[in-house]
């Protein structure tokens, strides 16, 4: 999957470059653009958002093993994001919260676990997650070789859309302010290594099928066939 962006040099001449660059790990994406200026960009998307567009993009293009992997990881990582989330609520240290990471962060049910959890902790109730048939489904592919079809795959990534909803809603609702000091601290602290090499890159934020990091009143569930149909064009 590659991210679209805005050539910020040819943007101050009134001139509209768009490139597309690979989708990488790290945050901040450095490239030149097709006309040669040199970029740098501070990505602010959330991982899981990343992956559930590329899940996304990969039904598009008809590989649908690859979007039920990249479906599957990105509902993982969300569970990840959320646990962060609940975590700081109760001014738990980062240096606590990382070693307590390691003892779960190679297993995806000690980490369903965790915050599971933490989740009914925080509102007495469980989360909206796989059923015992999703998990059957998702394990027979990534496991077994199973090629799914397309309606299976569309059934399987309207789930996790919705299961994405369900539980970032939920969150959102009471611990909005979290989530918006996670997103600026991440920020500040790329912001503040760059300044040790006396460069400053510009934000960039992709609209995605999530969008965690607009405005809460935006916030809205996903249906999988219209967005597909928004790529398509």
């Amino acid at each position: 999957m590659k991210i679209k962006f805005q050539c910020s040099k040819c943007f101050r001449e009134n001139i509209n470059t768009y490139d597309f660059v690979q989708v990488r790990d790290e945050d901040l994406y450095e490239y030149k653009c097709s006309i040669g200026h040199v970029n740098l960009y501070f990505v602010k998307n959330e991982k899981f958002e990343l992956l559930m567009e590329s899940a996304l993009y990969a039904i598009q293009d008809g590989y649908y093993r690859e979007a039920i992997s990249s479906l599957t990881s990105s509902l993982e990582r969300l569970q990840e994001f959320l646990i962060k989330v609940l975590f700081r609520k109760y001014n738990t240290s980062e240096k606590i919260f990382e070693t307590a990471w390691k003892k779960v962060s190679q297993q995806s049910e000690r980490q369903l676990g965790a915050f599971t959890f933490l989740y009914v902790k925080e509102y007495g109730e469980l989360p909206d997650n796989l059923t015992d048939s999703e998990r059957k489904f998702r394990n027979s592919v990534i496991h077994k070789g199973k090629f799914p079809t397309y309606e299976e795959t569309l059934k399987y990534g309207q789930r996790i859309l919705d299961i994405t909803y369900s539980n970032l809603n939920k969150i959102r609702e009471s611990l909005e302010h979290i989530i918006r000091e996670m997103s600026e601290e991440k920020q500040q602290l790329m912001m503040n290594k760059l300044d040790e090499l006396d460069v400053s890159p510009f934000t960039h934020l992709s609209k995605t099928s999530i969008n965690i990091h607009h405005h809460v009143s935006s916030f809205k569930k996903t249906n999988l066939i219209e967005y597909l149909d928004l790529i398509k064009k």
